[in-house]
């Protein structure tokens, strides 16, 4: 990394499309939170079947958690993670089963599936407030959504949020 330099975070205007109109899956992922959405969706155990992605026993494998109690330097935090999807997490609230998994973009998005409540979720913002406004929001907002939906079955949860920044 200490080859690397750093740059600032840009939007990237219409005129400059042509620079993400290829996929750099070690960097990027653009498109319609619609379409994002219906992955997590035909990954759940009610997918409809012709639009299902993978059999469910591989989706049971992927989202099962691989790791625990190991400190993320990246998220700042130890956050339970499968093959590939952050598990039991802040992405999906206060009230999601122990079973949601998804994954976020830079403060600026993110998604999840919680096979419990038969629900897929993807958010996507305009703007990276800062890590601590951007968990926040994350909570809360995935929070509010179980909410709306009446699928607050449990207890709420609580997270402690990383780098010292207190708990939602």
């Amino acid at each position: 990394m200490s080859r690397c330099s750093t740059r600032p975070w840009t939007a990237i205007h219409e005129e400059q499309a042509a620079k993400v109109q290829f996929p750099c899956p070690a960097g990027n992922g653009r498109g319609p939170a619609q379409e994002l959405c219906a992955v997590y969706a035909s990954l759940l155990p009610g997918a409809v079947p012709e639009r299902r992605l993978l059999r469910p026993d591989t989706v049971e494998l992927l989202t099962s958690t691989a790791r625990r109690g190991l400190y993320d330097e990246l998220q700042g935090t130890d956050t339970e993670w499968s093959l590939g999807f952050a598990v039991n997490c802040i992405l999906s609230g206060r009230y999601a089963s122990a079973k949601a998994y998804g994954h976020g973009g830079s403060q600026s998005s993110w998604a999840f599936a919680d096979p419990a409540n038969d629900l897929a979720v993807c958010c996507l913002c305009n703007g990276k407030p800062g890590p601590e406004q951007h968990y926040r929001r994350v909570g809360a907002v995935s929070t509010a959504i179980y909410e709306d939906l009446n699928l607050c079955s449990s207890e709420p949860r609580s997270f402690t949020l990383p780098g010292g920044m207190g708990s939602f």
